[in-house]
């Protein structure tokens, strides 16, 4: 296969999409019935010929008409309605046409056209370094989260069966379409390990969620080179203990079987069911991605070059995509089963609640890091002088720039400034002071910018809201006075809180109604052990930071709903265990005024990745978290910019819950090799 040029490998490709493609381009062998026109007039006739007419004839018989049309994917429908319209039916003035893409054939389908782009962008290929051995051992790991998390794909796929038997078609199936799968991933792993981090910015195009799974592509890549490095024995022990003494700790949390998690827009990297087996699977998963990294830490041949190039490209692609989908629910459709989305994207040109735009992404924050990173990483390599710039490199900045203001992230705004301003001092000032002025200098602009941000915010707000607004908002939404309306737990809660009469509302008069975070927060803020003179209170600064970026109701609602035990506290509930957050303690978000009517039945993450570190990995988990950056942010480089960038990624996480997206978790991880392979020998700053 080395001698195939590449050109042939995209014909091949084409070829191979073709073939796969095909259900959706024929009739069921027996149809005698037209496609017709969609509307009010052909919806009794699409319901009533079902799994006959193709995708592909309903699309020329309307596509003049699809300005109202939405299609959408049945991963229930039976192999006999694969491609066919498996119904049509009418909301408002859209007509929704339902089109059978059972989960079996999509996962294949899905898998193979991804490879086959892998192969495609391979530099050499070579038969026989596939490893069967461990493939065997990753088809037999995937195909049994089909059996812990049975809830999940039970009401996606008809055929679903749990029976562990010879004839059960699905799991053989299952298990067939992951061997092929994985073998083609090694073939191309063997070959191409150590440069493929420098297409990692692809992840945000081809996001890789398996439509009707929750399972991501990029799962399977690491899986198999985590196991690889495994086989080595040559491992990092000390990570690989310190997670088996957490892994002990997370099969004693609690288990509530009745609840269980869609996953929504988290598909792909989250874990659906809340029992012993389910956490098992995540974390030994989670084990492999991480020994993956590591691995990868050490052999990974970095071209600077080649991954800003492939920032600027992407970004374009995904603004395009994103731009192209809004335009057409059609190719809106083609985008979600392709590139494998999370979810949706937008199908219109207006922002979100009036002032976001998250295009081909399931999430605007996540988009607007990724966009925002890719700009601040060129413009670090032009003023290092490792890329030159000029006209062509501006014009693939125009449209990841657009996608930056349409996201409209403050935050992604304000920590490019920061690091823009830090990169243009020390290019173009530093030189040129002495260390006395340069200590001056840094400490007048600190000092500046501090007073600037303390009087706007406290000419706004009185120390004494400031101080106690986390909890007051928390105990806003928490589950106080339930036999009184809204406007009266409003008016009890906050006659409290003015009378300073915070312990006994949620100590005393609601006792076992809080959440025990609430709790601890709130003794903290009486306790005197915590109130030092002249110090502000820990409770005052986390509300102040908390109304520095705007997160004051969101985070708040955390903290009323996070109800952990002691065991849960120090370690968490596992990795990408979100149910014992999201269902283990009900509460009434009813004051915040950004809450929709809807929210307390839908998803309602903790809007920051710092948070969901303490949900999964607890107060030790999050302590590691935040001696390992400083640790990096105190090895002596050989370039210091790669410090800034994650200055800046931790800036934006602290905010967003980008973490849970397994392209964004990419990207911090990619941040972490970049100083690790340009930290000096000697040591610390």
């Amino acid at each position: 296969m080395r001698s195939i040029s590449r050109s042939k490998k995209f014909i091949i490709l084409v070829f191979i999409l073709l073939l796969l493609f095909s259900p959706f381009l024929v009739d069921s062998e027996d149809n005698i019935y037209p496609a017709l026109e969609v509307g009010d007039a052909s919806v009794g006739y699409y319901q009533s010929t079902t799994c006959n007419i193709s995708f592909f004839s309903v699309l020329r018989e309307n596509y003049r008409n699809l300005q109202n049309v939405e299609f959408r994917e049945n991963n229930y429908a039976s192999f006999d309605c694969l491609g066919k319209v498996t119904g049509l039916d009418k909301y408002s003035d859209l007509y929704i046409v339902s089109i059978g893409s059972n989960s079996i054939y999509t996962l294949f389908f899905q898998g193979i056209f991804w490879c086959c782009i892998l192969i495609i962008f391979s530099n050499k290929l070579n038969l026989g370094k596939v490893r069967s051995g461990l493939v065997f051992v990753l088809t037999i790991f995937f195909t049994s989260q089909h059996l812990t998390e049975e809830r999940f794909y039970s009401r996606i796929n008809q055929y679903y069966s749990s029976n562990l038997e010879i004839g059960n078609k699905y799991l053989l199936s299952i298990f067939f379409s992951y061997y092929i799968i994985l073998l083609l991933i090694s073939l191309v792993i063997e070959n191409n390990e150590k440069n493929i981090l420098n297409k990692f910015p692809f992840m945000f195009l081809v996001v890789g969620t398996f439509n009707g799974f929750n399972l991501n592509f990029y799962s399977l890549v690491f899986s198999y080179i985590g196991l690889k490095y495994l086989s080595t024995r040559r491992v990092n022990n000390l990570f690989n203990l310190i997670y088996l003494l957490f892994s002990i700790f997370w099969i004693f949390t609690t288990k509530d079987l009745n609840s269980f998690f869609d996953t929504d827009k988290l598909r792909g990297f989250v874990n659906s069911s809340n029992n012993i087996q389910s956490l098992i699977y995540w974390i030994i998963l989670y084990f492999l991605i991480f020994n993956c990294f590591i691995y990868l830490s050490k052999i990974t041949e970095l071209n600077y070059k080649q991954i800003c190039r492939n920032f600027l490209i992407s970004g374009n692609l995904v603004i395009v995509f994103g731009m192209l989908g809004s335009m057409s629910k059609l190719v809106n459709f083609i985008n979600f089963i392709i590139f494998g989305q999370n979810k949706k994207g937008i199908n219109t040109f207006e922002s979100i609640a009036g002032n976001t735009w998250r295009g081909f992404s399931a999430s605007a924050e996540s988009v607007a890091e990724f966009l925002g990173f890719g700009i601040l990483f060129c413009f670090i390599l032009i003023l290092n002088k490792k890329i030159q710039l000029d006209l062509k490199l501006v014009a693939f900045m125009l449209l990841p720039l657009y996608g930056l203001l349409r996201a409209n992230n403050f935050a992604v705004f304000l920590s490019m400034g920061l690091v823009g301003f830090y990169f243009l001092y020390h290019k173009f000032f530093r030189s040129k002071l002495n260390p006395l002025n340069k200590k001056i200098y840094l400490l007048v602009t600190m000092t500046t910018m501090i007073s600037i941000i303390l009087y706007t915010i406290f000419n706004s707000f009185d120390y004494d809201y400031i101080s106690k607004l986390l909890i007051y908002e928390s105990a806003l939404q928490s589950n106080f006075f339930s036999d009184m309306e809204v406007y009266g737990k409003w008016l009890y809660t906050t006659n409290y809180f003015e009378n300073n009469e915070i312990y006994s509302l949620i100590i005393l008069e609601n006792f076992g109604n809080p959440s025990t975070s609430l709790v601890f927060l709130t003794q903290v803020f009486h306790q005197e052990n915590f109130n030092i003179p002249f110090i502000p209170n820990i409770v005052t600064v986390l509300s102040f930071l908390a109304l520095l970026v705007n997160r004051s109701g969101l985070w708040a609602i955390f903290i009323a709903k996070y109800n952990p035990n002691l065991l849960e506290t120090f370690f968490g509930n596992g990795p990408s265990q979100l149910n014992n957050y999201l269902y283990k303690l009900k509460v009434n978000l009813f004051a915040y005024k950004e809450v929709p009517e809807s929210l307390p039945s839908s998803l309602f993450l903790p809007h920051s990745s710092f948070l969901d570190i303490l949900v999964f990995y607890g107060v030790v988990g999050f302590v590691i978290f935040i001696f390992w950056n400083f640790y990096l942010f105190r090895l002596k480089s050989i370039e210091n910019s790669t410090k800034a960038l994650l200055f800046f990624l931790l800036i934006n996480l602290a905010k967003s819950d980008s973490i849970l997206y397994i392209n964004s978790f990419t990207l911090l991880i990619f941040v972490y090799i970049l100083i690790l392979q340009n930290k000096e020998k000697i040591g610390y700053v």
